[in-house]
């Protein structure tokens, strides 16, 4: 999922990129926050999405991975005599 949302980010820049290109960048005082707005959340939704990492667990992960340790142990309890 982490993957799909970087492609979306850089596909969202990519064609602002190409409208830019296209239209032209000619942005009054009353557009230019909304264009820097557009710019910069994929932007920083890129890096943090890559700072987060394979090697970390958000807490659906944790919950998933302490379940199957449960049920581990309790199929190990159950086959000692």
């Amino acid at each position: 999922m982490r993957i799909v949302a970087i492609i979306a980010n850089i596909l969202l820049l990519g064609a602002f990129g190409f409208m830019v290109a296209k239209e032209g960048a000619d942005w009054d005082a009353e557009t230019l926050p909304l264009v820097i707005l557009i710019v910069v959340a994929p932007i920083l939704s890129m890096i943090a999405l890559v700072l987060r990492g394979v090697g970390s667990k958000d807490w659906l992960a944790r919950y998933f991975e302490r379940k199957a340790l449960q049920e581990r142990r309790k199929l190990e309890k159950m086959q000692q005599p």
